[in-house]
């Protein structure tokens, strides 16, 4: 695989999460490591021509080292209802172990990390996209085609993540003030962790959410999708 600067590859991931319909959003959650700063911004979705470099507000934070989430699905305008999903995507918990056996350092439990890898190997669908973020694993797809239909969005979304033993969660991140933001893990509302962002309270300097895969391919059709999780064929 080409090796490609930090802030590219995130290019990619926003290009893959961000395709939808004119005037659609995709949704930034930042807060600093220490948890006492937060910001929320929206990124307008580029018409038809994909990013080609990071928006200036979002490079500030990564390059700040802010805690970042971004929305797995594009909201309608000014950050409004889900309008379409346009990847799939399955998250799994890791346990960290922090004891004498590690020196006191904190470290992912191998055999969870293990687990996950084998669940994915499984698969006969390779993610374009891994994402480590030390105490989980997401794996994203991307569709050729957004899906609009956002309830069938998430039965294929809940297929996945059983097909897959992956989390089925509540999540809830937490934002100064009470205003609390939670999800299920494996609804097209749920928040990814992005890359560069600092891992909060497990060592210092804490570990950084990196990619394990980034690519803009493979590219799904959701037939394909519905084959292998025994779906009946739904029209977009």
């Amino acid at each position: 695989m080409t090796t490609r600067p930090l802030s590219q590859e995130i290019v990619l991931l926003l290009n893959a999460l961000g395709r939808g319909p004119k005037g659609g959003t995709l949704e930034i959650h930042a807060r600093t490591e220490g948890g006492v700063g937060y910001r929320h911004q929206t990124l307008a979705t580029p018409p038809g021509v994909p990013w080609a470099y990071l928006p200036p507000s979002l490079l500030e934070l990564i390059e700040e080292r802010w805690v970042i989430y971004v929305g797995a699905a594009v909201r309608g305008p000014a950050g409004s209802g889900l309008v379409s999903l346009a990847v799939l995507f399955a998250t799994w918990p890791i346990r960290v172990d922090f004891s004498r056996d590690t020196r006191w350092r904190h470290e992912p439990v191998g055999g969870d990390v293990d687990a996950a890898r084998a669940r994915l190997e499984q698969f006969p669908l390779v993610p374009a996209f891994l994402i480590d973020a030390f105490e989980s694993l997401t794996a994203i797809w991307p569709l050729d085609a957004p899906l609009r239909d956002m309830e069938y969005a998430a039965r294929t979304q809940r297929a996945l993540a059983e097909r897959l033993d992956a989390s089925m969660a509540p999540t809830t991140l937490l934002v100064p003030g009470g205003r609390n933001l939670t999800f299920t893990t494996d609804a097209p509302g749920a928040l990814v962790l992005l890359p560069g962002s600092p891992v909060r309270s497990r060592g210092t300097p804490p570990p950084i959410v990196t990619f394990a895969q980034a690519s803009p391919e493979p590219v799904y059709t959701l037939e394909q999708f519905e084959a292998v999780l025994g779906q009946e064929e739904h029209t977009r």
